[in-house]
């Protein structure tokens, strides 16, 4: 296995990667990405996607518009998802549903600027990292809804939020 990436989605301006839908596939033992979004792709649904043993699960960048993982579950080695690292351009409606973050080395979910339109319904956070979410965005809208953050005493906090952003948080529980 000399691949540093197990799926990549990469369109150029004018031809997009988009209207794709994974079920039931496991992603394991990548030194870069499990599964990541590049340069203008959109639209794409993944239902029960795993990655484990990868630098980073999920790795979403510029311009990754319109997905939606359904119970997906990921155990990186570093960060679980990456959601928003880009080079100035944007990302809008990702949806996690029921995302299950386990044993980050780093962080479970971090979210990078420019991002706006994160939705996460149903999340499991479990790590030994650092911050179950970290939003680094100043311009975005997140909504948590419903979910359990669990940490250790290696986690520095369950959600690190920064300024400039609007949170909707409901109904998660917190266990330190």
């Amino acid at each position: 296995a000399t691949c540093t990436s197990g799926i990549v989605f990469n369109g150029t301006a004018g031809s997009n990667a988009g209207g794709n839908v994974l079920r039931n596939v496991h992603i394991n033992r990548f030194t870069a990405y499990g599964l990541t979004g590049v340069a203008h792709s959109f639209v794409n649904t993944f239902e029960n996607v795993s990655a484990s043993n990868c630098s980073i699960g999920v790795y979403l960048q510029e311009e990754c518009n319109d997905w939606t993982f359904i119970s997906p579950k990921v155990q990186a080695n570093g960060q679980n998802f990456v959601i928003g690292k880009g080079s100035g351009t944007s990302q809008s409606a990702i949806r996690l549903i029921a995302p299950k973050s386990e044993d980050a080395t780093n962080e479970g979910i971090l979210i990078q600027n420019p991002t706006r339109s994160i939705d996460i319904n149903g999340l499991y956070s479990e790590g030994n990292g650092k911050e179950g979410i970290k939003n680094l965005a100043t311009s975005s809208t997140i909504s948590i809804t419903g979910g359990e953050l669990n940490g250790s005493s290696g986690t520095y906090s369950h959600i690190n939020l920064a300024a400039g952003c609007i949170f909707d948080i409901e109904g998660v529980s917190f266990t330190g």
